[in-house]
């Protein structure tokens, strides 16, 4: 069984990422993958099969090892810890979404407003620069781990701009089967309209919506993550 760990910071444009690579996937198996997504509750679906946030490795470990598919897709936010130990007898990819943390902050802002408007409450924690700044801190800490791990870096700006290349990369990256009649029907089905989550941000937006002494202080906290990532 092959497990691909798909780890984004929020707001990176992940949710795009898995669902072209599920479609690729999909394209090259003719059947669904099981995804494993944080949810608050467990879903019945034809189409997915659902694990509830809350459940603990064993639970996650014991729905793989029953399904008869032959890849598993889990996508998360959470630290790579709480997978790589515990389903270390499953062949990994991994995978990390990273963006300018400058337009992870604005994003999240943005989404607190939207959510208040909607009267959701999803991320209206992240109304304000300074608690969007530390989330957005510890997300890229999280991000710095998978990438340590051998995750192959997935950059937002390199996903918005072409995204057949970003994913074709990623394939041969990884020593993943490739299929140009795969890939292309993926991408061609698969638009950031399609996704719901996806995130219509153009790059560097924060630079028009932050205040130069916010545009510093993000530069200043995460100056090692700019240049790590070379974002």
């Amino acid at each position: 069984m092959k497990i691909f760990l798909s780890y984004g910071i929020i707001k990176s444009a992940s949710t795009f990422s898995k669902t072209l690579l599920t479609e690729y996937f999909n394209q090259l198996s003719n059947k669904k993958l099981l995804r494993f997504i944080e949810l608050p509750k467990l879903v019945d679906s034809q189409e997915w099969d659902f694990v509830d946030k809350n459940s603990n490795i064993d639970d996650i470990r014991e729905s793989i090892s029953k399904s008869e598919l032959d890849l598993t897709l889990i996508k998360t936010h959470s630290p790579i810890s709480l997978f790589e130990s515990d389903l270390s007898e499953f062949e990994l990819y991994k995978t990390a979404n990273v963006r300018h943390p400058g337009d992870v902050i604005v994003s999240l802002i943005d989404a607190a407003k939207k959510d208040k408007k909607l009267k959701r409450n999803r991320f209206d924690e992240f109304d304000n620069f300074e608690s969007a700044l530390k989330t957005a801190l510890y997300q890229f800490k999280v991000a710095d781990e998978w990438f340590s791990k051998g995750a192959y870096l997935i950059k937002y700006k390199d996903l918005v701009s072409d995204p057949e290349d970003m994913l074709s990369s990623l394939i041969e990256g990884l020593g993943i089967k490739f299929d140009q009649e795969a890939l292309s029907s993926a991408i061609n089905k698969i638009n950031p309209e399609s996704v719901p989550e996806y995130n219509k941000g153009v790059p560097d937006r924060y630079l028009a919506e932050l205040t130069q002494k916010q545009i510093e202080m993000v530069r200043t906290e995460f100056s090692y993550f700019i240049d790590r990532f070379e974002l």
